[in-house]
């Protein structure tokens, strides 16, 4: 064909040509009417069709039936990209770029748009002959760099600001990492936390805060060393966390790393590890970074960076990562149903809490759009958004030479307390039953997840070295 479908209607890129009905003869079933996210379908799906349960009616029956139908189109268009059949593909991202929009009023409608767009990145580049080339959005779209560089420095501390203003993700993150934090440093005179990604250092101030009030008075000497990929931002970081270390009366040393993670060495994080430097107690922060080193084939990329860690000899090593099962899956047909569901939960966590017209919902989710459409269009190395569960950290981590360490009540209690905050369909799991929370035989987990309804979001887990 002459023409690009991508170029015609510039927000979503796909084309207006005009097309019949949608004729994939899917079924589609319905759920809860104000919903986008079906409460009961978190288990594991084997088939395509089985990702339309997620997705329910919002607001009316006339927006029942388009759900419905964006949901049967983004489906029979990965069926159609999968099979190679171009003249499909076409007919159903038209028909997608009618019905689908950023704008629009459900959430439902922005997500099936920014899938859309996602899939018409991925048939632009599989079929250039026939697509005109699609221009990378800030380098985003195709991964490489990743979303938080130097470059987009201004634009994370603003999405990261709304984020935390608009849902618990952030808050959860940080609150429970720090109480993990405060109780490997219980005791301890000399105390050092590297963050694999310092971004605007927003967590460690109420670190310091418990770190000044803990019983037996505060450690003599505290140590930051903070990873990120702009220096003037990593500086100004620094610069404020030594000054409201100083107004609470710590002392504290900061070491600023510029650099990619992958490229971080043990001299460069500053940990004291022989007795005549005096032995420091090190604990590691690592929120939503790991994932990033799947896109290695031969895993060398997270061996090292697992290696790095374990060379640092941490106390605790705090982790937290999307809980989803989007990097496993070698073809874009097995992985889509759990980015579809996973990205459901999320935006309609974010419709629940912001309006429509909303500033910030619309700077989040762009932000996610990015997620997605990296998921969905790229492939190989330049597959940057790995996602996956727990259970498959558990087989690294431990084959790795790492433990899980159990989290204490503490820990949940910091994590339930500051949901009262929000909606309250986020809940805390696991969710311990009254006869084993009074079992005093009974270890804590080792892990804690933030869900949306019952879809997990974010889990954190808490590791360290094995030891023999």
């Amino acid at each position: 064909m002459g023409s690009s479908i991508l170029s015609q209607a510039p927000r979503l890129l796909l084309s207006r040509l005009e097309d019949g009905s949608n004729a994939t003869g899917l079924a589609v079933e319905a759920g809860h009417p104000r919903s986008i996210f079906s409460s009961s379908s978190h288990s594991e799906m084997p088939s395509l069709v089985h990702a339309q349960r997620l997705v329910n009616a919002s607001y009316s029956e006339n927006s029942e039936t388009e759900n419905t139908e964006l949901v049967d189109l983004l489906v029979a268009c990965v069926d159609a990209i999968s099979a190679g059949s171009v003249s499909a593909v076409n007919h159903l991202l038209a028909r997608l770029g009618r019905l689908a929009s950023p704008e629009g009023e459900s959430p439902m409608h922005r997500l099936a748009a920014y899938f859309a767009e996602g899939l018409a990145w991925r048939a632009s580049r599989m079929w250039p002959h026939i697509y005109q080339p699609m221009q990378q959005k800030g380098g985003l779209a195709l991964g490489g760099e990743g979303w938080d560089d130097a470059a987009s420095a201004a634009d994370s501390a603003s999405f990261w600001q709304a984020l935390n203003e608009a849902t618990p993700l952030v808050k959860f993150s940080h609150f429970t990492a720090n109480e993990v934090i405060l109780g490997a440093f219980e005791g301890e005179e000399a105390v050092h936390v590297i963050d694999l990604d310092i971004k605007q250092g927003l967590q460690w101030p109420a670190l310091f805060h418990g770190l000044a009030t803990r019983n037996g008075g505060p450690p003599r000497h505290i140590r930051v060393t903070g990873v990120g990929r702009a220096r003037e931002e990593v500086q100004e970081v620094g610069d404020r966390l030594m000054e409201f270390a100083e107004e609470i009366g710590l002392r504290l040393e900061f070491h600023g790393v510029v650099d990619r993670l992958e490229d971080v060495r043990l001299w460069m994080l500053h940990v004291k590890g022989n007795e005549s430097a005096g032995r420091e107690a090190v604990a590691i922060n690592c929120i939503l970074q790991l994932h990033h080193s799947l896109g290695d084939s031969s895993g060398a990329s997270l061996r090292n960076l697992l290696e790095l860690l374990r060379s640092a000899r941490p106390k605790v090593v705090v982790m937290v990562e999307q809980e989803a099962d989007c990097h496993d899956q070698p073809s874009l047909a097995a992985r889509f149903p759990p980015a579809l569901r996973y990205f459901a939960a999320l935006f309609d966590a974010l419709d629940d809490s912001l309006p429509p017209s909303s500033p910030s919902r619309r700077q989040i989710e762009s932000h996610f759009a990015d997620h997605i459409r990296n998921i969905v269009a790229c492939d190989g190395g330049q597959r940057v958004e790995r996602y996956q569960p727990l259970r498959r950290w558990e087989r690294l981590l431990s084959t790795a030479g790492f433990s899980c360490l159990p989290l204490t009540e503490r820990c949940r209690l910091q994590a339930q307390l500051l949901l009262r905050a929000f909606s309250s369909n986020y809940r805390i799991l696991p969710e311990l039953s009254p006869k084993l929370s009074q079992s005093p035989s009974c270890l804590p987990p080792g892990h804690l997840t933030l869900a949306w309804i019952d879809h997990p979001l974010l889990t954190l887990s808490a590791w360290t070295p094995s030891t023999g």
